[in-house]
């Protein structure tokens, strides 16, 4: 029950927000609304006005004509260059048949869905944190929106506190043997939220699942398709270079054949006519301009899956990149790598990280202050001989 109202509310909330990066909008938000108005497009076209029309014998009558656009457009139609033998038998037909086009609509709403999915997972373990993120990183936005120098410190003091308090309510040891207990609680949404790396993780676990879902998708789209999808761009381009004409496509081809059987007083007849697909005018287009979009988010996506972990799993890059925002620098390196492994840990180092990918530095900057400023005044860390027990002094 925990895991399905923890999904609910991240359902509830998966609005316009801000805590995630660009490549994680650009999967969910932009990618999903093309998927939706290239649906609508395809709907359109396929429901006003004449998807599909096959040329007929002459001694055809009107109904004739009609049913056999109708039963063509249900039953679906095959691919055969105009220089080879139309297939003799219904198994040859079948390695040519196209039979996708009276769904591209509904798989275009599908894979939209799909892109929702690492996101709805990422908003659940967000309202399972204890931690509102999304407030912190409006309230950066907030701060990097006021014109008054003056104003600008409250929102980086209410975010620093923000990040204090969770902090506090954060640290807890965990013997080494309860380690992949707590990391099962943590992936199914019922524990592990006072480790330190709780959002950490379940950001990496997010940042695999849209990986994986725009790799998934290729393949997704190579089985409904029937061709080698994740090759389309390069083969519609050596298409091209060589010379081939633009009527004569053979992934989305728009001459096709249709066979069909017509009972007339117990005799049945069998005919075949040549149709003529619009619609994969169209769908080629579009094909061609998901496949590139397609491509971008899937590099865009590994880049930025790279970077995350390279961060994360770098404790010299993370005090790196704190030390370069500090303004008073201790005299001790020791405190600095306390502030950065103690205090903040991993998911402290995520706040800001994911802070810089939605706002400013100038923000960041007086953010991170706030909290150094903090921690130096409470004086939270261990001692050095906590830290390292072969420590001696001179």
């Amino acid at each position: 029950m925990q895991f399905v109202r923890y999904i609910g509310t991240a359902v509830a909330t998966s609005n316009v927000r801000k805590d995630d990066d660009t490549a994680d909008r650009l999967s969910y938000r932009y990618a999903s609304t093309f998927l939706v108005v290239c649906g609508i497009i395809v709907i359109t076209r396929n429901y006003v006005g004449e998807p599909i029309h096959c040329w007929c014998p002459a001694n055809f009558p009107g109904q004739y004509i009609s049913y056999a656009n109708s039963i063509c457009w249900v039953k679906g139609t095959y691919y055969q260059s105009l220089d080879k033998k139309l297939p003799s038998s219904e198994e040859l037909q079948r390695d040519s048949l196209l039979a996708y086009y009276q769904w591209v609509q509904f798989i275009f709403v599908f894979m939209a869905l799909l892109f929702y999915v690492p996101v709805i997972v990422w908003r659940a373990y967000v309202a399972n944190s204890g931690l509102n993120l999304n407030k912190i990183i409006s309230t950066c936005i907030k701060a990097q929106n006021v014109e008054k120098v003056v104003e600008k410190d409250k929102p980086s003091a209410s975010v620093a506190a923000e990040i204090d308090n969770y902090v506090l309510r954060r640290d807890c040891v965990v013997p080494r043997g309860k380690a992949l207990g707590m990391l099962a609680k943590m992936v199914t949404l019922t524990g592990g939220r006072r480790q330190g790396n709780y959002l950490t993780i379940a950001y990496c676990i997010t940042k695999l699942l849209f990986l994986l879902n725009i790799v998934g998708q290729f393949f997704v789209l190579n089985g409904f398709l029937g061709f080698q999808f994740n090759m389309y761009g390069f083969n519609i381009l050596n298409e091209y270079v060589h010379g081939r004409e633009t009527n004569e496509s053979s992934f989305f081809p728009r001459v096709t054949y249709c066979d069909f059987s017509v009972r007339e007083v117990n005799r049945l007849h069998t005919y075949t006519v040549q149709c003529v697909l619009q619609v994969n005018l169209f769908l080629e287009k579009i094909f061609v301009v998901l496949w590139i979009f397609y491509l971008i988010i899937a590099v865009y996506s590994a880049f930025s899956t790279l970077n995350w972990l390279y961060c994360f799993l770098s404790p010299r890059v993370r005090t790196n990149y704190i030390s370069s925002y500090i303004h008073t620098m201790p005299s001790n390196n020791l405190r600095l790598r306390l502030f950065v492994t103690r205090y903040l840990k991993d998911d402290g180092f995520f706040i800001f990280k994911l802070i810089s990918h939605n706002v400013n530095n100038m923000v960041l900057d007086d953010v991170i202050n706030a909290v150094w400023r903090g921690f130096e005044e409470r004086d939270r860390v261990p001692s050095i001989e906590e830290v390292d027990p072969k420590y001696s002094p001179l």
